[in-house]
Parts: structure tokens; C-alpha cells; sequence
């Protein structure tokens, strides 16, 4: 969900079938969120919350340089029990700068930047072949 006001901060869960799982399809699906409410949405915080068994979201998440801000307990109820979660993070400012701008932490060092600098063709180009890969035809 979107938090307006204050906080201008959203909470990105997924889950996708194990029919597609281990095809890149989830870690570009994130990658284009991020870019989009850290960007145009205008969006100050972004949280993914995962629980700590969860090693390919974990990994996700890692691999696409969150910020790892630690273990919340009791943090959802899940099939009649309060689950412990990872919480990872990412600042607009950590992404964009402070004026909005690139920043150089995201342009020039070796923190991946998402999907920023995809050209839309290529952007709708692998949406597209996603939308191949899932087609039960």
C-alpha cells in the first residue's frame, strides 16, 4: 500500500507461481516498481518486508542493493501465527539525489540502480517477451 502525507512511503509484496520462478521475471517486476514510485509516483520510501526463510526473495532483494535495515518480529500474521521479517529499504535520495537529480552513489558506483536507463523500447521489449514466457498458449 501507498502512505501519502507525511511519510510518502509504499510497501511492495509479490509472489509468483513456481512456474515461473528462477526466470528473472520477479527481480524485473521489482526493479520497474522501484523505478517508478522512487521516480514519477514521487514516492520518498520504499519497504519490501520478507521473511527470513525466503531465500530467492532475500537474494531478490540483495541483488537489487536494498538497504538491509534488520529483523522485525511479529511483524505479519500468517496462517495463524505472527511471522518475523527482513526489512529492506530504499530512499528516493539514495536513488535520485537530493534535487532529484542521478545521484552519484546510484550512477557511478557498484550499488545496482534498478531498471533506471532502460529505454522504453527495451523496457517494452522484455515486458513483452514476459508476457510470451506467461502465456499458458
Amino acid at each position: 500500500p501507498i502512505t501519502w502525507g507525511a511519510t510518502r512511503s509504499a510497501q511492495v509484496g509479490y509472489w509468483i507461481g513456481s512456474t515461473w520462478q528462477g526466470r528473472g521475471i520477479m527481480r524485473l517486476s521489482v526493479a520497474l516498481v522501484l523505478d517508478h514510485l522512487l521516480g514519477p509516483v514521487g514516492l520518498h520510501r520504499v519497504e519490501v518486508n520478507v521473511r527470513p526463510a525466503n531465500e530467492r526473495s532475500l537474494a531478490l532483494c540483495r541483488g537489487l542493493g536494498l538497504r538491509e535495515e534488520g529483523l522485525r518480529r511479529g511483524y505479519m500474521h500468517i496462517n495463524g501465527a505472527w511471522a518475523d521479517h527482513v526489512s529492506f529499504a530504499a530512499l528516493a535520495e539514495e536513488v535520485h539525489g537530493p534535487d532529484g537529480t542521478a545521484s552519484p552513489a546510484g550512477r557511478n558506483s557498484s550499488r545496482p540502480v534498478w531498471g533506471r536507463g532502460m529505454s522504453a523500447e527495451c523496457a517494452r521489449g522484455v515486458v513483452e517477451g514476459a508476457s510470451v514466457v506467461l502465456s499458458d498458449r
